[in-house]
């Protein structure tokens, strides 16, 4: 008995240190710094590996296809075409086919050695047919959103002066569709310029339409 009873006391008194451990303050304070540090990862993993930002405490998102670190995905994503652009877009393609067969059927009647019956109906049809154009591509520009307009802006410049240049050719064009005269010279040069500026119209046409994810036409 005597034997077990010093046993029992020397269990006693080896764990005596670790309960006076345990109820130290100090002990207690570390337990709620671990604590603390075991939330503070959690939030860092919740926010990409760092420590929480601004946007974590209820700031809104920037929009899509802007700030610093955005992806080309999200850029081309940003600036799509609207299914009312896509509609410009074809109504634009349109006119300018049509505009170029006119356009060819010019150039053929100006190189000719005599006046059609109806050549002034048709310089009025080429002419009306290009203002058509000009209208068209107008209209396609002017439904960019801001942001399009600040993502294509150089194309969207090229377009637009293209469609400046067609109109300064149609000025002249309005004349002969008035007064025709017939100048042979003259005429098949205007119409080898209206075709150049047109073909120059239609590339910057498509260029801006596979920006913005208009498929290609079909043949």
């Amino acid at each position: 008995m005597v034997e077990s009873r010093k046993a029992m006391q020397t269990i006693q008194h080896s764990h005596a240190p670790f309960e006076d451990f345990v109820s130290r303050p100090r002990w207690k304070s570390l337990l709620v710094i671990a604590f603390l540090l075991g939330v503070q990862a959690v939030e860092a993993q919740r926010h990409g590996g760092g420590p929480p930002g601004p946007d974590s405490h209820g700031s809104k998102s920037a929009p899509v296809g802007t700030g610093p670190a955005v992806s080309e995905f999200e850029r081309a994503l940003a600036i799509q075409a609207t299914p009312d652009q896509q509609t410009f877009f074809d109504m634009l393609s349109q006119s300018i086919s049509s505009s170029d067969q006119r356009i060819h059927d010019f150039i053929k009647i100006s190189g000719g050695d005599s006046q059609p019956a109806d050549y002034r109906l048709q310089v009025i049809g080429l002419r009306d047919l290009l203002e058509k154009t000009v209208d068209n591509s107008e209209i396609f520009l002017g439904s960019f959103s801001s942001l399009q307009k600040a993502r294509l802006k150089a194309p969207a410049k090229k377009l637009s002066k293209a469609g400046v240049e067609l109109s300064r050719l149609i000025a002249i064009l309005e004349p002969e569709s008035e007064h025709p005269a017939l100048d042979h010279e003259h005429l098949v040069r205007l119409g080898e310029d209206l075709e150049k500026t047109l073909t120059a119209l239609r590339s910057e046409q498509l260029h801006l339409g596979k920006l913005m994810g208009i498929p290609e036409e079909t043949p």
